[in-house]
């Protein structure tokens, strides 16, 4: 709840309890499935797909925009 409020309720208005749900569910989902949490080798909650093991120096990288802009998750292109 503590991440919740300070990465993300503080930040907005909110003036309905519909956009509130809203706005809660997307910010649980960037969390679960994009951010590295504490405990051994910091797993990702809700892995994505299969993430390619080899790396390529020269592919781009795009940022996502969450919640309007206020958070990004990061992809490499292949």
């Amino acid at each position: 709840m503590g991440s919740l409020r300070r990465e993300c309720l503080d930040h907005l208005l909110i003036l309905s309890t519909s956009r509130l749900h809203q706005i809660v569910l997307e910010y649980m989902t960037y969390f679960n499935r994009s951010r590295l949490h504490q405990g051994i080798e910091q797993p990702i909650l809700e892995p994505k797909d299969a993430q390619p093991t080899e790396i390529i120096a020269s592919s781009k990288i795009i940022g996502h925009p969450i919640l309007g802009d206020l958070h990004h998750d990061y992809h490499r292109v292949a």
